[in-house]
């Protein structure tokens, strides 16, 4: 990877700049040696600029940078930005007249795709930000980088402090492979909000969400973690997705009652589930717990629910108003497998509610099926129902059911291999 960016980076300009007769410093090209951006300044990117491997870029408080089109700040070494709360960063659009110089050509209404992204790139690249605002972009040049204003991408570790973020393009921060440490994150009348990917955990304290569209929170091959914590404002349609894979021990556990949506088949080695979550399944969705525990926490006023993305209890998540409805077979069920270690695959349901599911998935089908898993298994006080096939498949085991029910299911449950 890092001889593609040497070579992509020699076939750039040289840094640029120019102060005299202009009240803003226009920069471009490569920064090949450490560099201060000072305070009171505005600095103009009129093309992209790249910060090389083993380089710092410290901007001090009070700075100002705007970006022409579709213009990015790409780091493969070291981005300190220095703001403080009397006197933060700006990173906006060239047309944007409320902070720093008014730009040669600027416009003056400024959009949420005016420019690209700021972006830790590689395995040498990090950051550390504090008290920086940025605005107006999203939309890189380079389309993998269309995916946020603020990113890490395979970065080491790094840290940010005091971000805001709004009415940009995509998600206002994204992490992949990361580990990056979040302390008061505030993403506001953006697009998205959110992205998280890969091993690499991150921290989050004091966060606030209210972005524009659906997406609060995109969870793809990592940790997710109780968001009790967050300030989440969110309406009927807004969801938190899931893609792939849960790492380590995951919780679905949210205070502002938003929904989490299954977007394909996913894996999860522990997954715990609190009291009064909404869980939607996308067409041919499945949830797979391998060798691990899977506990549900729902009660009697507030159950836990794994129901359709077509299924409008708790709010219209998919958005299409009334165009569609749930049915039998929408998605593909729940899978507690145990075949490679039946100790330790196990599933504590209470007052849960599965519904809509039983597709076909590798050959079998049922909205919960526990194969080969542990005899220490408990379903209680739970209602499966609506299945396209089998509400409850076991397959050489034998859970504790008790106190639950099973309605309009193609067959109510398919036991092979149990004593009871």
């Amino acid at each position: 990877m890092r001889k593609i960016y040497k070579g992509f980076l020699l076939a750039l300009l040289g840094l640029v700049m120019h102060s005299a007769g202009y009240a803003y410093i226009t920069v471009s090209g490569n920064i090949t040696t450490d560099q201060t951006w000072t305070s009171g300044n505005t600095y103009y990117v009129s093309s992209d600029v790249v910060v090389w491997e083993g380089v710092t870029l410290t901007i001090q408080q009070n700075v100002v940078v705007k970006f022409t089109t579709s213009t990015d700040l790409r780091v493969l070494g070291t981005l300190d930005v220095n703001g403080v709360s009397s006197n933060p960063v700006f990173f906006t659009s060239k047309n944007d007249n409320t902070v720093g110089e008014t730009i040669t050509g600027s416009s003056g209404n400024p959009g949420n795709d005016d420019w690209g992204t700021v972006i830790m790139l590689n395995e040498d690249a990090s950051a550390i930000m504090s008290y920086a605002t940025f605005r107006y972009g999203g939309d890189s040049t380079v389309g993998i980088w269309k995916q946020g204003i603020l990113m890490f991408r395979d970065a080491q570790a790094s840290s940010i402090d005091h971000i805001f973020i709004q009415q940009g393009y995509y998600y206002g921060l994204y992490v992949e492979n990361t580990p990056l440490t979040v302390d008061n994150l505030d993403i506001s009348n953006h697009n998205y909000g959110i992205y998280l990917e890969g091993g690499s955990t991150s921290t989050f304290t004091n966060i606030w969400l209210d972005p524009v569209y659906q997406r609060l929170l995109t969870v793809k091959n990592t940790q997710l973690t109780d968001l009790t914590a967050w300030n989440i404002t969110a309406d009927e349609n807004q969801y938190i997705e899931i893609y792939f894979s849960l790492q380590d021990t995951s919780e679905f556990n949210n205070a502002a009652g938003v929904a989490y949506v299954l977007k394909n088949e996913v894996t999860a080695n522990r997954l715990y589930i609190r009291q009064g979550i909404i869980i939607k399944a996308d067409t041919d969705a499945a949830l797979t717990v391998t060798n691990g525990l899977f506990r549900t926490f729902g009660d009697d006023s507030y159950p836990v629910i794994f129901t359709s993305l077509k299924d409008d209890i708790g709010g219209d998540t998919n958005g299409d108003g009334t165009a569609t409805s749930p049915a039998a077979g929408d998605w593909k069920g729940i899978v507690i497998d145990g075949v490679n270690s039946s100790t330790y695959a196990k599933a504590l349901l209470n007052n849960t509610w599965i519904r809509y599911g039983g597709a076909d998935f590798n050959g079998y089908s049922a909205n919960l099926f526990l194969r080969e898993a542990s005899n220490s298994s408990s379903i209680t006080n739970c209602r499966i129902e609506l299945s396209s096939s089998v509400g409850l498949r076991t397959t050489n085991c034998s859970p504790s059911v008790t106190g639950s029910s099973f309605y309009n299911n193609m067959a109510d449950a398919y036991v092979t291999g149990n004593t009871y």
